[in-house]
């Protein structure tokens, strides 16, 4: 993305090889920077994360979620952040809606976005 503004991608994983390759494809190449904080992965998700020129960094020691997160926010240089679980993906709408968010506003707001959660084989809404 070639804007004034900077948007970045924070993950906190750990073993999250089934997923983590369809989440950084999705942000993968309009993103600034991708930032992952590992917490002792043993399968190959470090390496899904290199093919995507993660900025990987790992904290062994699992201080609990908030803790984690704030340690991956302390590595992030974007002015905007976008936290992501492995298992989500950024779909081509909410990739238009971000970049239109990111080119216009102020940075002193802050945004949710609506999850598609599926759980036990059904949608919640």
């Amino acid at each position: 993305m070639n804007t004034e503004n900077t948007l970045g991608v924070l993950m906190i994983v750990k073993n999250e090889e089934k997923h983590l390759a369809k989440c950084l494809e999705s942000v993968f190449g309009w993103v600034n920077e991708i930032v992952i904080v590992d917490s002792g992965s043993t399968d190959s998700t470090l390496d899904i994360a290199k093919k995507y020129q993660a900025s990987i960094h790992q904290n062994l020691d699992w201080p609990g979620f908030g803790k984690q997160r704030q340690l991956a926010q302390s590595y992030m240089s974007s002015d905007w952040v976008l936290v992501l679980d492995a298992d989500e993906f950024v779909s081509s709408e909410l990739k238009a809606s971000i970049q239109k968010i990111v080119l216009s506003s102020d940075l002193d707001t802050c945004y949710e976005v609506n999850r598609l959660t599926k759980a036990f084989g059904k949608y919640i809404h």
